[in-house]
């Protein structure tokens, strides 16, 4: 369902969000790719920083002019440190846009640090009543060490 999910065509609709003027996210494509030949590789110079994707999850229903969406959202995607440097901490969060954020059940939020080594991280959204918008986000807390993302999934 994310487009530029594997990055292999490009980046795609990912762009740095929270602090953007510190986030960088480059396509990369240095041979070691969970799957494919590309990957995203995230950096930051301000602790926060973050890369998103925003799409709609509601598809149409065959034969209506209706639009339905599941209320449970899975989203994982691998990531790991740029190889050659210390771990990396962060969190992937998953935003359901256009209702109250006040609220942390509309914006779960996995935290990780991961080493080199690809590692799937999960997280799952239950929608509420509103928008069919949802942003699957990348914060990252340590600075000046690229994270790597690929196979972002959304089901």
């Amino acid at each position: 369902m994310l487009l530029a999910s594997n990055f292999e065509r490009g980046t795609g609709a990912w762009q740095p969000v929270n602090l953007a003027d510190a986030v960088t996210a480059t396509r990369t494509t240095d041979g070691t790719a969970l799957s494919g030949t590309a990957f995203l590789r995230v950096t930051t110079t301000a602790s926060g920083g973050s890369v998103a994707h925003d799409l709609d999850v509601s598809r149409p229903i065959p034969g209506t002019n209706d639009f339905t969406v599941d209320s449970e959202l899975a989203v994982s995607a691998w990531v790991r440190a740029a190889p050659g440097g210390p771990s990396v901490s962060g969190t992937l969060a998953v935003w359901q846009l256009g209702v109250d954020t006040a609220d942390p059940a509309n914006h779960p939020a996995t935290t990780f640090t991961v080493t080199s080594t690809w590692t799937q991280i999960p997280n799952s959204l239950s929608l509420t009543t509103g928008s069919f918008a949802i942003r699957v986000e990348f914060y990252l807390d340590t600075v000046g060490v690229g994270l790597d993302i690929d196979c972002v999934l959304v089901n």
